[in-house]
């Protein structure tokens, strides 16, 4: 098994999302997951709804599997969202800068700024899909533009061919970078180093995040599937309207039965910190602890966007 798992890291294969039993075969009392679906990187790629299925046994101890290539999901209009990568490009802050101080609203400060920032959300959703769309697929031409320009440069070396070559280098090395930091932000993994290109990594991560974040379908109560997004919708406010809005059960519990079991207590350094007020220094001191990349309000906004 351990020269197994070695032969799947140096392939690189992974095993597909997958729905349905955990377990694939049995045999009297034993069950184990013995079947799986491997594929790459360029697979997740190429078909980024791929899905699994395993069914039941009948007759077999293995249990069928069932490979949808697409999912069939409608598109989804995604939140706002400002991606760090935008700061990259030299002409950004200077279109932000001035349609911030050109923005006027009567009001307070605060209420002002938050206008300002809501305005700016569909000027920034312009530069970023003028700019950055089909990030991925600018990337690769890009770099097959510099490819062609050394190319050049190595059959017939002169100064009229370094030029473009050089303009391909930084063309490529500016939508390269803001591939990684796009990635990278994507996927939420905090612990990689700026500077530390590694797509295929991001690639699996975001589809790993999604993989688990997503709902693919529910079984009903007549082990009916439930796959369509409205139908999932329902059942789920369904099931939660049951859960949190039914009949009130009266419990005979009290804050002083609950101190009685738990033994406990906070010391009394504990206490006095707990109880001490926060200053303003403490909220800055809070919100500067953040990532960067976070965005802790609800205008989708990080705390520093570097």
């Amino acid at each position: 098994m351990r020269e197994f798992k070695d032969c799947l890291d140096r392939c690189e294969l992974s095993d597909l999302q997958y729905r349905g039993n955990t377990f694939t075969w049995t045999i009297r009392r034993v069950s184990k997951k013995l079947d799986m679906i491997l594929v790459n990187d360029v697979w997740l790629q190429s078909f980024p709804e791929s899905l699994g299925i395993f069914g039941v046994l009948g007759i077999s101890d293995h249990a069928p599997t069932c490979l949808f290539m697409d999912q069939h999901r409608p598109k989804q209009k995604w939140p706002f969202k400002f991606f760090a990568h935008l700061n990259c490009h030299p002409e950004f802050m200077e279109i932000i800068r001035g349609c911030w101080h050109g923005f006027s609203f009567e009001g307070s400060r605060q209420l002002s700024i938050s206008r300002k920032l809501k305005e700016l959300k569909p000027i920034i959703r312009s530069f970023s899909k003028e700019n950055f769309s089909n990030l991925e697929k600018r990337v690769e031409e890009a770099f097959a533009a510099l490819t062609q320009c050394q190319e050049v440069s190595l059959t017939n070396p002169s100064s009229s061919a370094a030029v473009p070559e050089e303009e391909a280098h930084h063309k490529w090395l500016v939508l390269a970078s803001a591939e990684d930091s796009f990635l990278r932000q994507r996927s939420r993994i905090q612990w990689t180093s700026l500077g530390d290109a590694n797509t295929a990594f991001y690639h699996r991560s975001i589809k790993s995040r999604r993989d688990i974040n997503q709902i693919d379908f529910f079984i009903g109560d007549d082990d009916s599937i439930i796959d369509s997004l409205d139908e999932i919708k329902a059942h789920a406010v369904s099931y939660y309207s049951n859960v949190l809005g039914g009949p009130v059960t009266p419990t005979t519990s009290s804050p002083q039965l609950i101190s009685d079991l738990v033994q406990f207590r906070c010391s009394h350094e504990s206490i006095a910190v707990l109880k001490s007020p926060f200053s303003g220094l403490d909220i800055q001191k809070a919100f500067f602890s953040l990532p960067s990349s976070k965005a802790p309000g609800p205008d989708r906004y990080p705390g520093y966007p570097g």
